[in-house]
């Protein structure tokens, strides 16, 4: 099986059955990619390729707490883009922390800069 990356790691596809021959033309073409035994069912969200293997993209460990109506968070990735969805409208977070003016349902996504996994919360305001 086939997996063609870019230079960052970044899989852009992946092969199981192809023509024999089918590497030497990805290679002819400049597309830079490896061979492996399986392909994970995930490999465009959660995998990467670095150093010619593939890894696990390395998770986000900012933290979402929760105090009363504040919502606080921690340790997000500089180069972040937060989003909290509130009642089904998006809106963008800017701060470390938010306070909510009525309880209910919150969800909180973070997506950090490559390769860093993206991370979502989902929180009941009380």
């Amino acid at each position: 099986m086939i997996v063609v990356h870019g230079k960052d790691g970044r899989i852009e596809q992946t092969l199981s059955m192809y023509q024999k021959g089918h590497g030497k033309h990805l290679q002819d073409t400049g597309a830079t990619f490896i061979i492996v035994l399986d392909i994970p069912p995930d490999a465009y969200t959660a995998w990467r390729v670095v150093d010619g293997q593939l890894e696990p993209r390395p998770p986000c460990e900012a933290t979402v707490t929760v105090a009363g109506r504040v919502i606080s968070l921690a340790d997000v990735p500089a180069g972040s883009t937060v989003n909290a969805s509130i009642d089904g409208v998006l809106v963008t977070v800017t701060e470390t922390s938010i306070e909510m003016d009525e309880p209910g349902p919150v969800i909180i996504s973070i997506f950090p800069p490559w390769p860093i996994m993206e991370a979502v919360h989902v929180l009941e305001i009380e």
